[in-house]
């Protein structure tokens, strides 16, 4: 009890200082579009009130609310209604219900301009992440009109792939490649494709020198070939040496198999001492390539 009457002082102090974390994080996080709306909702200044009672049901003006669902894989929630950088507030995944004011056909009442306009703009529609019925509720934030359809439209639809971004390759080895290109001219070149070119280049120590060497798959212009090409990296002269450079039929993949990992070869089991490259068709049947330091050349073994 002396102990901890001597340091009853630091254990208050502790205690505090965790629930003031533990209440500004139950404050920061957002875990959901609803949470995002209502920390982001602020009164307007348009004049919706009788007196001093609101009376903004979205009829009055004119409006219902229609509910859409996101068919984009990923669908930003902007803050402001443009492409600005750093205005995304949330990212919605395809299928997500969110809800727009907008016109009512059947509605006798005379809309007002100022009123749309605060609904679309530049091709932004603002969005809510529950049933508006007032005027006054205030959006999440804005879609661009292509990322949302209604939920009559929604049924048959499926989403865009996302497109995958390029990545960048090493320097020395892009070089390395281009070069090889250039001087070939054999019709063999990276695949435009985006998601072939990034698969495109595998690394491991395939002569098992402690340096990090490459293969790169190439096809050939209308896709009807492969080949692979392995390279080492000579440490003396600081480039890739060409080692291997073999076409197949078809459009193969590339795989980097490193050392002691147990493959399947002639239906055996077995490992190499050193990394490989593994090429596959999409019957996932190809071929191993593994270095034998002895002679200095390949084996190339069945998959």
């Amino acid at each position: 009890m002396e102990l901890i009457g001597k340091y009853k002082k630091y254990i208050i102090i502790s205690l505090l200082v965790l629930i003031a974390f533990f209440v500004a994080y139950k404050f920061i996080k957002k875990e959901s579009i609803l949470e995002t709306f209502s920390t982001s909702a602020k009164e307007d200044d348009y004049d919706y009130s009788d007196g001093n009672t609101k009376n903004d049901t979205l009829e009055k003006y004119g409006f219902h609310a229609v509910e859409n669902y996101v068919v984009k894989e990923v669908g930003e929630v902007r803050r402001t209604p443009n492409f600005a950088p750093y205005n995304t507030i949330h990212k919605l995944r395809f299928g997500t219900k969110i809800y727009t004011k907008e016109v009512d056909s059947t509605s006798n009442i005379e809309i007002d301009p100022a009123l749309i306009a605060r609904e679309i703009r530049n091709d932004y529609v603002a969005v809510y992440a529950s049933k508006p019925v007032m005027f006054s509720d205030m959006p999440v934030g804005y879609m661009a009109k292509g990322d949302f359809v209604r939920k009559s439209e929604f049924k048959n639809f499926k989403p865009e792939p996302i497109k995958p971004e390029k990545i960048e390759f090493d320097a020395g080895v892009k070089a390395t490649i281009e070069e090889t290109i250039l001087t070939s001219n054999d019709g063999f070149a990276l695949a435009d494709d985006f998601r072939r070119y990034n698969k495109s280049v595998v690394y491991g120590d395939f002569n098992n020198d402690g340096q990090s060497d490459f293969s790169v798959l190439l096809d050939n212009a209308d896709g009807t070939r492969s080949a692979v090409l392995i390279y080492f990296f000579n440490a003396e002269k600081n480039v890739y040496d060409l080692m291997l450079k073999k076409a197949y039929d078809g459009l193969l993949n590339i795989k980097s198999i490193k050392k002691t990992t147990s493959i399947v070869v002639n239906s055996e089991s077995t490992s190499f001492p050193l990394d490989g490259v593994l090429i596959t068709n999409a019957s996932n049947s190809g071929y191993f390539h593994v270095f034998n330091p002895d002679n200095k050349s390949f084996m190339i073994l069945p998959h």
